[in-house]
């Protein structure tokens, strides 16, 4: 074989190769062109819309963020001591009393916080933000409960304006958390309603809810 034919024979076994190469190289790329366009017909299709294990999903999740949140205020209001100031305990009991309290509370921040990642796919994102602002101001009552027991311990809490004010604010967000589950069960029935009647939620909601952040705007 002469040195012309060598040369010839190695660059067609190099043609060859980069061919498959190409081949593979030119096969991946359709395929991913042909996953985006996929994802393109699926977010135009009916696919797009919730499915009814999604919105059922989606109520559990509100419902279980509801319960820490309820438990929230029920620690902040629970750190009233009533029973301990009428039998006159001591300053230490008052203590470890309001400090077990407090650690409930926080704790229950904290899974909070855990079910609120762990379920945000599947929740409306103008509702998590009010959850969120929820669950902080009950974090700060139970600071500004702490600020002022001493007062509380010298038993002159019932004409104490800052206590009166603490016990108006904790009314205020209570009634606050009623219009919010009133909105998320009107939400979510509504949401049922666009499923059964085939209608687009996306397109839908533009519609019924335009006014969905003046909403959250006057609850707060």
């Amino acid at each position: 074989m002469t040195l012309a034919e060598k040369i010839n024979l190695i660059l067609l076994i190099g043609t060859l190769i980069w061919s498959v190469i190409s081949f593979f190289i030119n096969r991946d790329g359709i395929r991913k062109q042909n996953l985006e366009l996929e994802k393109i017909k699926k977010y135009n299709s009916n696919e797009s819309r919730l499915t009814q294990l999604e919105i059922d999903y989606q109520f559990e999740a509100y419902t279980e963020l509801n319960k820490y949140v309820s438990f929230l205020f029920r620690s902040t209001m629970d750190l009233q001591p009533t029973e301990a100031l009428e039998d006159n305990s001591s300053e230490e009991e008052l203590n470890e009393m309001y400090m077990k309290m407090y650690g409930t509370a926080i704790s229950a921040h904290g899974r909070f916080m855990d079910e609120l990642y762990t379920r945000t796919p599947f929740i409306d994102k103008r509702v998590v933000k009010e959850f969120f602002m929820l669950a902080f101001a009950c974090y700060e009552n139970i600071e500004y409960f702490l600020e002022i027991k001493d007062k509380l311990c010298k038993r002159t809490y019932k004409n104490d304006k800052q206590y009166q004010k603490y016990t108006e604010n904790l009314e205020d967000i209570l009634q606050k958390q009623q219009k919010l589950n009133n909105f998320i069960y009107t939400y979510i029935k509504w949401q049922k309603s666009c499923l059964r009647n085939g209608t687009d939620i996306r397109d839908a909601e533009i519609v019924r809810f335009p006014n969905i952040e003046d909403y959250f705007e006057n609850l707060m």
